[in-house]
């Protein structure tokens, strides 16, 4: 199996390598933030419901 190696598009360092460099990241970012969003929202969820059940037993 061979391993695709990805062309450069621009001169290394150049500004148009260095805002495609921006963008992959800020790709990455995005990326990674919405799954540790949807990680986290059962654990969320769970503690405005232990939130919730303390705040009725403490006003009632």
């Amino acid at each position: 199996m061979t391993k695709k190696i990805k062309q450069q598009k621009y001169k290394p360092g150049s500004i148009n390598d260095l805002k495609e460099q921006l963008e992959n990241v800020e790709n990455k970012l995005r990326a990674e933030m919405s799954w540790f969003r949807d990680e986290i929202a059962p654990l969320k969820n769970k503690q405005r419901q232990l939130l919730h059940e303390i705040e009725k037993l403490t006003d009632g």
